[in-house]
This record gives C-alpha cells, structure tokens and sequence, in this order.
C-alpha cells in the first residue's frame, strides 16, 4: 500500500524546463516572467522537480512557492503536490488536514493520485476519522480509471485488511492491473497469490517469475521467497547454492527471516560448505532483530556446546521467549532442561507443561518425552496407557526411542497391550 504526491514527469520535460532555468541564471530573461509564459502547468512541475530533486537539487523551499504559485491557480496537480509537503512535513510543519484540505480540492477536479491520497488519509485516520470503506471509495475511483496505486491499495484492503471484506479474487485482479503497470509491491503479492493458490489456482512457475522481477530491483523480502523457491525446488529447479546467494544478499540487508536461513545453511552445508561458526555469526544477527528461530537454535548450540562454549544457564535463558511465544523446538529443549536440572532448578511439572505443548504441536521428541513421564509419574500421576499414546504418536514420525520403548511395552504386555498386533501397527517387517 502506498501513497503519491506526484505524477511521473519525464525525462524529457524535465531537461526542457532544466534549460529554462539555465537560461533564467545566465540572464536571458527572468525566471518568474519565464513561468508566468509558461503557466501553471510548468509551475507545477518545478515545484515537482524541487521536491523530489529531479534535474534540480533538492530544495523544499523552492517547491513550495512554485506550488503555491500554481495552487492559487487551481492548479489539480500543485494543490495535490502541496499537500504532499503538508501530509509528510516538508519545509512545513506537518498539518494533516490542511493536506487533506487540498487533496480534496485537487480530487474534485478528477486528479486520479488526489483520489488515491484522498483515501490514504481516510484508511489511516489522518486529518480525518479512520474510515476504511470511505478510502476503498476513493481508490476505487483511481482503480476505474487505470491508476495503479489506486489498483494496489484497493488490492491491499482486500487482500489483508481485517476491517474490510476479504475477497482475494479482487485482490487477484486488481494486484495484475498495478504489476502490468510495474508496482513493485503489486508484483510481489501477486507472486504471493500464486504461490499459495489464493484468487487464483497455485503457479509455483508464476509465482517464480514475479518475486524473480522483484528480487531484481533489491527487494529483501521477495529475495527470501525465491531463495525458498530454489531451495525447495518451487517452479525452478532445486538449486541450494543460488537460494544461498539470495538468502545471503536480502540478509546483508538486514532482513531477519533471511539471516536465519542463511545462518540454516551454514549451520547444515547445504549450498555451501558447512561452518558452525558462520551459523552462529547470522543466527545472531537475526536473533538482534527479534527472529525466534535463531534464538531456538543458539539455545541449542549453548545446551549441547556446539560451536560455542558449553553454558546451560545461557540455554536456559535463550529459549525461554520463543518457548513462550509457541516456538515447539524450544518448548521441547526447554523442557528437557528443566527435567534434568540444567541451567535452571528441577522442575516436572514445568517440563511436563512444556513438552506437552510442544507435543500438540506434533513434535516426535516431545511426545517420546511426554510418554516417559505419563510411564514413570513425573510431573503427573502415573498413566500408562497415556503413555502409550504418545510413545505410539512418536513412533508413527520414526522417532526411534519411542518405537524401542513400545517394544518393550508389548513385550511385556504394559497398559494392557499384546506384542504381535502392535507390531504391525508399527509397520514392523515381522509382521
């Protein structure tokens, strides 16, 4: 979602009016004779080319009189650009409504991007009450008439926006018009909906080919997504070394999602040669920022002494965040601590509470754990036959300890079980 204060001008109109302005320095004629020849379209164009430092250095100062020099002639697109300077406090003091002020005046001439600033102010409460089916009204008017940031961020509030209705098929539609017409953003939520078949049916080749467009123009977030797609064979060819570089350049941005899978590649060689070190260098990084899974993993590397010093304290102390935002790996390590003591006072019922939680989640581990305490009355009054339930749901992941502990409870017939049926329900070649 975004919002504008000018039109593109071209190249071409700005070298023209470039050469005005040299020819006003050297004193062939004044500047304001000059622009009072050319009229309020011109005026309105250098207010444009000192605002955004276009041909000209950046100077807010110089694009304001020439936007208020247009404005007082009504001019659609310098009331807009004016407004611009007001919403965003440039060489002003920031004044939401005055800016709003003039977005409606410039939209009641039919400005297209007055429509789309229009319904900004109105989707984010600026100068005015929030009121997010009044923006859809004013982007909707761009959108019918082709304006591409009225198609994104019409495309946007049905796409994400909890207080408005959903309907990925507009979103689909509309998201297609912005990206034909070369919105970045629109071209990465488009290759989002292909991805994952919402508005439209799954293209992994298609979804390739948008984040590949995007990626290309540095986009951090759409380098993560075709670093997954070539990791993971996604409409291209499975290639680790290139999701490696794309991991890697949306990581040197500083992009967290990607500082952890990097720091995953590292940590498993996988597209490169595998270097513990590295790993903890970029799951650090990523941990800075707040990422849960780098966390999970440097808790692990401190509880095992892998490459880095030994420190069940340190563990303990990692993984207690993402355990209590839901992350199941660090619930599961998390627990074991407390079973056995380390980093922090022995707790059952502490572990208990976490590996069944991680259990739920359907982590092997967990559920081999859980079991073992339901078996021995850990943390909870002794229940075999809850015991066997989660040794039976690990086992069924290939967890090897919970398929040998289940050996040994059909054995001897524990909570009420026989060897041979059990056998087969764990696919065993015996049977």
């Amino acid at each position: 979602m975004d919002a504008n204060g000018t039109d593109d001008i071209s190249q071409a109109e700005v070298d023209r009016i470039c050469a005005l302005l040299k020819s006003a320095r050297q004193g062939k004629k004044d500047l304001e004779a000059l622009m009072e020849e050319e009229g309020p379209e011109t005026q309105a164009r250098l207010g444009a080319m000192y605002c955004n430092g276009m041909g000209v250095k950046q100077n807010y100062e110089e694009a304001l009189r020439w936007y208020r020099k247009a404005a007082a002639q009504g001019h659609p697109a310098a009331l807009n650009g004016l407004g611009w300077m007001y919403q965003n406090g440039l060489g002003v003091e920031e004044d939401d409504t005055a800016a709003l002020g003039l977005y409606r005046l410039s939209a009641e001439q039919g400005y297209d991007t007055a429509f789309v600033n229009v319904g900004w102010m109105y989707n984010f409460g600026l100068g005015v009450r929030k009121d997010v089916q009044e923006a859809a009204r004013w982007y909707r008017m761009a959108a019918d008439h082709g304006h591409s940031l009225g198609q994104l961020n019409l495309a946007c509030l049905y796409y994400k926006d909890s207080s408005f209705e959903t309907d990925d098929r507009q979103a689909f539609e509309l998201f297609s018009k912005a990206a034909e017409q070369g919105q970045i953003s629109a071209r990465y939520y488009l290759a989002e909906m292909y991805e994952q078949g919402r508005g439209c049916e799954r293209d992994y080749r298609k979804a390739f080919e948008w984040y590949q467009l995007v990626a290309a123009q540095g986009d951090a977030d759409a380098q993560l997504r075709l670093g997954q797609m070539y990791e993971n064979g996604l409409g291209v060819q499975e290639d680790e070394q290139k999701a490696v570089v794309l991991y890697r350049s949306a990581a040197e941005q500083g992009h967290p999602d990607a500082q952890y899978k990097l720091g995953r590649m590292y940590e498993h060689g996988k597209g490169v040669e595998k270097d513990g070190h590295e790993a903890v260098l970029w799951y650090r990084r990523a941990m800075e920022q707040g990422e849960l899974l780098s966390r999970t993993r440097l808790g692990y590397f401190y509880g095992k002494g892998l490459y880095v010093e030994q420190d069940y304290g340190e563990a303990f102390r990692l993984l207690q965040e993402p355990a209590e935002q839901g992350i199941r790996d660090a619930q599961q390590l998390l627990g074991y601590l407390y079973l056995h003591g380390l980093g922090a006072e022995e707790n059952d019922t502490e572990a208990l509470k976490l590996f069944r939680a991680a259990a739920d989640q359907g982590d092997a581990v967990a559920q081999c754990y859980l079991a073992e305490m339901y078996d021995k009355g850990l943390g909870v009054e002794q229940d075999v036959a809850q015991a066997v339930v989660w040794y039976l749901k690990s086992a069924e992941q290939g967890f090897p300890p919970a398929a040998y502990a289940l050996s040994i409870f059909y054995t001897i017939g524990k909570g009420g079980r026989t060897g041979l049926g059990e056998k087969c329900l764990l696919g065993s070649e015996s049977c």
